[in-house]
């Protein structure tokens, strides 16, 4: 449960099922050593910047990609080819 900011502050939310099975998930990845965050950790632990940018954006009320530049090259360096091989890969499976 996470409590919501803004006009909603104090009211409590309940995570959908999707979210609780990810998380689930996560938890089971990380008890089998099965460790991936596309450098992430190693961002967040030597780079006061990006850390400090990472924090702002988690707890932002508004939160846009294209207002982070590190974070947003980030994504767009590690994580966004990682969904177009994806989709790719589904695209060939599919014909």
């Amino acid at each position: 449960m996470r409590y919501l900011k803004g006009s909603d502050k104090g009211k409590i939310y309940s995570p959908s099922n999707l979210e609780l099975r990810f998380a689930q998930d996560l938890e089971n990845d990380r008890n089998n050593g099965m460790i991936n965050d596309f450098g992430l950790r190693e961002l967040l632990l030597h780079y006061h910047d990006f850390l400090e940018e990472f924090e702002q954006f988690c707890s932002c009320n508004d939160p846009k990609l294209y207002r982070f530049p590190n974070l947003y090259d980030f994504v767009k360096s590690r994580i966004y080819f990682i969904i177009i091989h994806q989709q790719q890969v589904e695209g060939l499976l599919t014909n």
